[in-house]
């Protein structure tokens, strides 16, 4: 995990850099999935141990891990952003920019831009977009899940589990053709009543399709299943030859992509 991390992150950076690695941006796809499945295993062991998951103890491990990095990073660049940007326009994108990443909005800040086109060093808190759209995922489904489970107490945990898996996958699979329609096929959807909406705020599609929650979610629900995977496959764990194979495949398909 911690490979694929650094990978993500140094795919990112390049990208950024100019180093002709036109498919670098992709190594936020990979953290959206890496963070899934991290998130979804170590549900899945708690639920193992304790045969139940608390989520305030979930979302108190996340504020934990967060927000003093966060505090750090953003009381540096409000400092720095007085200094170096420019008053007439750079320093007023950087306060709603820093107000946003407090509160986990940056997504919905950025709806109007086109990421690609936009200037990083003009918009130092650009990247909390892909933070925002992760938190808000677990703070929308953490909840749903908790409702579901309420309302099921007296079910067996089998029918628990079969119902959460059939509804994961119908969400993953809503998500993912959302996802393929908004940014591929624009003028196919712009007769729809919502994505009129939008364009009359000079939204298009292909910008919902990257910068919402809901049509980014089939990339944590991957990383989600993958971590129940992981608990079903243990001829894969075991056999050295498979996990192998399987890696080397991978390695070769985030090759491809990027």
């Amino acid at each position: 995990i911690q490979g694929l991390r650094a990978v993500a992150v140094l795919l990112v950076v390049f990208y950024h850099f100019d180093l002709r690695l036109s498919g670098g941006y992709l190594g936020v796809d990979m953290f959206f999935v890496i963070s899934g499945y991290v998130i979804a295993l170590s549900a899945l062991r708690d639920i193992s141990e304790h045969q139940s998951f608390d989520w305030r103890k979930f979302y108190r491990r996340r504020i934990r891990r967060l927000l003093p990095a966060i505090a750090v990073v953003s009381v540096v660049t409000a400092f720095a952003s007085l200094i170096v940007l420019s008053p007439f326009g750079p320093q007023q994108m950087s306060a709603k920019m820093l107000i946003s990443s407090a509160l986990y909005s940056s997504n919905f800040v950025l709806l109007k831009s086109d990421y690609f086109s936009l200037d990083p060093s003009s918009n130092p808190m650009l990247h909390f977009w892909s933070l925002a759209v992760e938190e808000q995922f677990y703070f929308v489904w953490g909840p749903i899940v908790l409702a579901v489970l309420a309302t099921n107490r007296r079910w067996k945990s089998r029918l628990v589990a079969r119902a959460l898996t059939i509804t994961g996958v119908v969400a993953l699979a809503v998500s993912l053709v959302l996802f393929v329609v908004l940014s591929r096929y624009e003028s196919a959807v712009q007769n729809w009543p919502v994505i009129n909406w939008f364009a009359k705020v000079e939204i298009s599609p292909s910008r919902l399709a990257f910068y919402l929650p809901i049509t980014r979610a089939w990339e944590f629900m991957c990383g989600a299943f993958l971590a129940i995977a992981h608990n079903r496959w243990r001829y894969v764990k075991r056999n050295v030859a498979v996990a192998t194979i399987w890696t080397c495949v991978a390695i070769l398909l985030i090759a491809i992509a990027v």
